[in-house]
């Protein structure tokens, strides 16, 4: 469970047995964690990450399939490839989140933590009222994006383009749309 300071390297697939996921991916703690390569995708029921203590660092290099929620509690991320989960995705970083792959979510996706995010891709709820929070993060655009519900709230804190030229749409049919900071 514990990794203490390994940087732990999965390079193969994580929790696929012909059509079974595995039951739970749960690290209580490491220094770095990397799903490597193109054949490293997750499957699982939950996804947990840094759950005693946040992890050094997580990365993904290829698709991470949640069934339930998934909680990644981090100082630095980066998503190469899709997110999808069928419950909510919560990602606490205190330092640098890259968002190169989409995240798609049945609940809400949260970004609970301090640090700021760099957004490349795209974030979508599916679920009725299931919204987008961005509490204390700056989100800073380096391609246009666009930000989902599914009549849900989308609440952002403060949103900066990398060089003045992308967009951030947002879709949130009959939900509310907060930002609490500057815009551009």
């Amino acid at each position: 469970r514990g990794l203490g300071d390994v940087y732990k390297r999965q390079d193969d697939n994580v929790g696929i047995n012909g059509t079974t996921a595995l039951g739970g991916l749960v690290i209580e703690s490491a220094g770095a964690v990397r799903f490597a390569g193109a054949e490293a995708t997750i499957y699982a029921g939950i996804l947990t990450v840094g759950n005693t203590t946040p992890v050094a660092h997580i990365e993904f290099d290829a698709a991470v399939n949640v069934i339930g929620n998934a909680d990644v509690n981090t100082a630095t991320m980066t998503l190469d490839a899709v997110m999808n989960a069928g419950g909510i995705v919560t990602i606490t970083n205190s330092g640098l989140a890259v968002l190169n792959g989409k995240i798609t979510a049945l609940g809400t996706i949260r970004f609970d933590g301090a640090g700021s995010i760099t957004a490349n891709a795209d974030l979508q709820t599916t679920g009725s009222g299931s919204s987008i929070v961005v509490h204390d993060s700056t989100v800073t655009l380096v391609t246009d994006v666009s930000l989902t519900t599914n009549n849900g709230a989308v609440a952002l804190d403060e949103v900066l383009d990398a060089d003045g030229t992308h967009t951030l749409t947002v879709i949130a049919g009959t939900g509310n749309v907060t930002v609490d900071d500057n815009v551009g």
